[in-house]
């Protein structure tokens, strides 16, 4: 909400302050009306009227366009002028100089506000007419009216005034030059110090700004040293949760084997089928929810899909835009980081099957080598016999390389590790041992 130029007016001043509010290029006022409290007897502060509600509207101060006994009349507990007003409030309308001249010479200064009212004021004073003479013959020369031509009725008043306490009178035309110029000084400091609560709130804030960026920076430079996507993601959704403090958020993977994710104070189900076809059919790069309290956003890397982050319940929607041109770039690096752990991932993987598979080959390759080995001792105990070999129709002893004819045990032995132990077949038995 816009600041409002509060105005704390005197009555007798207050129509000068409403025309030139009126004729100025001035923003729109709150102009609080006190009662006068000057040309009459002190008034104890606590009959005075509290200052009114309107002018507590704001923590800025507010500017008042009186004399001292306005702050003096304000009665208790109300909001005290930043600053002392005028000594009189006939300064605002002709200055200190001209005034205190015409009192130095004994005249009794006017306003149209306050003639517009002077029966009254003197019945509250408790005068009458003969007291009212009395009192205004022992003090002033005459009755001088500042007129600002606010009033057609001033002078008339006047001179009803003049001929009630029998005192001479004169008009002095002034105009509103001079309280025109006071005012818009007035609203000149109020500028000022507007502009310079300005920057201090919205120094402030982008101290703040910057402090959230320089810890997101440092977070998305953590995230993407992260080497496990489901790390990853639970940082995205903390980076978010610090910035836009969301109600609700959650995120869903695409192209990994990942489940959705939620915050952790999230108290948003995680999505549904339908919620998840309509992420992935999203057509652009982010989409404002039914709400307008929230949005969708695509984590992408190079083209590529790496999930859809979905915040809802922004703390101050009149944010969101602010929130959506943020994440728009957060989320670049969110699928970088993305992209880097699932490379890391699938390194990690390929790694550990090539390991494997070479332990597999190690192994194999050992048990060939014992294989090998054993055969290798086999074929050295083992001496084959090939090929044509002569032997004896009759008595069977096989001819040798060199012409000799030997038994056949004794050529097998030669030829071989095997060895021969004697005995008898039943023919043979029978044969040569008929009577056994």
């Amino acid at each position: 909400m816009a600041a409002k130029f509060e105005l704390v007016v005197c009555q007798n001043l207050a129509a000068e302050v409403r025309a030139i509010l009126v004729g100025e290029a001035l923003p729109e006022a709150i102009v609080t009306v006190l009662p006068a409290r000057c040309h009459g007897p002190p008034v104890e502060k606590a009959a005075a009227p509290p200052l009114p509600a309107a002018a507590e509207c704001d923590p800025r101060p507010a500017v008042w366009i009186g004399c001292r006994c306005l702050a003096e009349g304000s009665g208790p507990g109300a909001k005290a002028p930043p600053s002392p007003p005028a000594r009189q409030c006939f300064e605002l309308l002709a200055g200190r100089d001209f005034t205190d001249a015409l009192a130095r010479q004994g005249a009794y200064l006017l306003t149209p506000g306050w003639l517009a009212c002077w029966e009254e004021r003197l019945r509250g004073w408790g005068f009458d007419q003969a007291t009212a003479r009395e009192f205004f013959s022992e003090s002033i020369s005459r009755l001088v009216l500042l007129d600002t031509g606010i009033n057609p009725q001033s002078t008339a008043r006047l001179e009803a005034f003049a001929a009630f306490i029998q005192r001479p009178f004169e008009v002095i035309p002034i105009g509103l030059d001079h309280l025109r110029l006071a005012l818009k000084l007035q609203f000149a400091q109020w500028q000022l110090a507007d502009q310079a609560a300005g920057f201090a709130s919205r120094s402030q804030e982008a101290s703040h700004r910057l402090a959230d960026l320089t810890m997101v920076t440092d977070m998305l430079g953590r995230l993407t040293s992260l080497k496990s996507e489901s790390k990853v993601i639970e940082g995205i959704l903390e980076i978010f949760t610090m910035l836009c403090a969301p109600a609700h958020q959650a995120y869903l993977p695409i192209g990994a084997t990942l489940p959705p994710a939620a915050s952790a104070d999230s108290t948003v189900p995680l999505p549904d089928p339908t919620d998840c076809e309509q992420l992935r059919t999203m057509p652009g790069d982010y989409s404002w929810s039914d709400s307008q309290r929230g949005f969708a956003l695509r984590v992408a890397h190079a083209e590529e899909t790496m999930g859809f982050l979905k915040l809802e319940g922004f703390a101050f929607p009149q944010h969101r835009q602010h929130y959506l041109n943020l994440a728009l770039n957060l989320t670049k690096v969110c699928g970088l980081a993305i992209h880097n752990a699932r490379i890391y991932e699938q390194l990690q993987q390929n790694i550990h099957e090539l390991e494997f598979a070479l332990d597999v080959n190690r192994r194999t390759q050992a048990e060939l080598e014992t294989t090998v080995k054993q055969l290798q001792t086999a074929l050295a105990d083992v001496k084959l016999l090939s090929g044509m070999i002569p032997i004896c129709s009759g008595c069977k002893k096989i001819r040798d390389d060199q012409g000799y004819w030997s038994q056949v045990e004794c050529y097998i032995q030669k030829h071989s590790k095997a060895r021969f132990t004697h005995g008898m077949c039943p023919d043979c038995t029978r044969k040569y041992f008929p009577d056994v």
